[in-house]
């Protein structure tokens, strides 16, 4: 286990996930940042790089699992992400869309958000997201959470290229909670 919160377990993801997995990215709607599903040979490739990242980087997308039943609702976690100005830490998602517009990817978010700055010792962390999925309720869910339940403060800026980056700045003396978050589009 990765860490637990008061509904969640956060793991690393094996070969047993792959029914899972396959709901998650065979599936054309949750895989619309993605240009589309994934077939079963992209799938293989998906976990494989996940365990890659696991061994090399100490981190990558984790399964979330619903405490009370054991469910596999998504993956959540941490990779390296290649953008313009260079390698950043990047928390990223993906759920079943069964679990959707119900807080799961939104508390895996802030567990993945505390773990990489207390855990990993990061002082920045990523999301960074295609404009086509900033269509969907996900953005604005998370913005408004990020606002009203523990106080975040944000700021939006536009940039380029069909892109939405949220950047997460950590000040040295701020717990994860007390974080500022930057929104901007590059």
């Amino acid at each position: 286990m990765i860490m637990e919160t008061p509904l969640l377990l956060l793991r690393e993801m094996n070969e047993k996930d792959l029914p899972d997995l396959r709901e998650i990215l065979q599936d054309p709607v949750a895989m619309t940042a993605y240009e589309g599903a994934f077939d079963e040979a992209m799938v293989l490739d998906w976990l494989d790089r996940q365990l890659q990242r696991y061994a090399r980087d100490g981190m990558g997308l984790w399964a979330v699992i619903r405490k009370e039943d054991g469910a596999f609702l998504g993956q959540c976690g941490l990779t390296w992400q290649q953008t313009p100005d260079g390698q950043v830490p990047e928390i990223g998602y993906l759920f079943k869309r069964r679990f959707w517009h119900q807080g799961w990817a939104t508390r895996a978010f802030f567990a993945c958000l505390d773990y990489g700055f207390a855990q990993k010792g990061f002082s920045k962390l990523y999301s960074i997201i295609r404009d086509i999925a900033a269509e969907g309720k996900s953005i604005i869910v998370l913005g408004d959470t990020l606002d009203e339940s523990i106080g975040l403060a944000n700021r939006i800026i536009v940039m380029k290229d069909g892109l939405i980056t949220m950047e997460y700045d950590a000040p040295a003396d701020a717990k994860p909670e007390q974080v500022d978050i930057v929104r901007y589009m590059m």
